[in-house]
């Protein structure tokens, strides 16, 4: 592909001065236009410089372009392997040890988020549920290192006034949670309660990541 492409500048070259001289010997016969010194046969130095300086300026040329093509493939694989490099030290969550319990109008959800690959530290837990909603997140600590396989266990505990009776898929609310992989690449990953029987885990969102903080 790149030797194709010398051949297609230089032919593009050869054939613009080619062209352009064709023209202006073509209009100095037969249309009596004043000769010009930049278009004679044999090409003439004093005009156009030697052909070394010619030769010179061509190589110049294409090692520009070969440089600036060469620094953009290089910065897509840098991009490419350092997102690799992230995907693979990123912490993996999974909800697991779900439970649900009724009691006249009392209710009780439980359920653990468990690590399941690479340690995760400066975990931040946040919600948006309502006043009345109370939610315990047990057995973390938020400057400390999590380890592979540690589980976090959460309860939520409410009450359902006399006059309401449970729906069992609501609009939702959101559990966040905040936290770094190893290396300090900042993710958000929300936990979706549309009801007391359906938690949903969504994918992590990368916030900001270590290159983007050194900048």
């Amino acid at each position: 592909m790149k030797n194709k492409n010398i051949w297609v500048i230089a032919a593009f070259i050869i054939g613009l001065f080619s062209g352009i001289a064709f023209i202006e010997n073509w209009l100095v016969l037969h249309r009596n236009f004043p000769k010009s010194k930049y278009f004679e046969v044999p090409i003439n130095p004093e005009a156009w410089g030697s052909i070394g300086e010619w030769v010179m300026i061509l190589v110049t040329g294409f090692t520009a372009y070969f440089l600036v093509k060469t620094f953009i493939e290089q910065k897509k694989i840098t991009e490419l392997e350092y997102k690799k490099y992230v995907e693979s030290n990123r912490p993996i969550l999974n909800i697991i040890n779900k439970d649900y319990q009724i009691q006249e109008q009392e209710r009780y959800v439980s359920f653990e988020i468990e690590i399941l690959n690479n340690s995760l530290q400066n975990l931040k837990i946040s919600n948006d549920f309502h006043e009345s909603y109370k939610l315990v997140d047990n057995h973390y600590f938020h400057d400390v290192i999590l380890p592979n396989g540690h589980t976090i266990k959460f309860e939520l505990f409410y009450t359902l006034d006399s006059v309401f009776i449970e729906i069992d898929i609501y609009t939702g609310n959101l559990i966040n949670l905040n936290y770094e992989d190893i290396f300090g690449n900042c993710y958000l990953q929300q936990i979706f309660v549309k009801g007391p029987k359906y938690l949903f885990l969504h994918p992590p969102i990368l916030l900001q990541s270590i290159k983007g903080k050194n900048k």
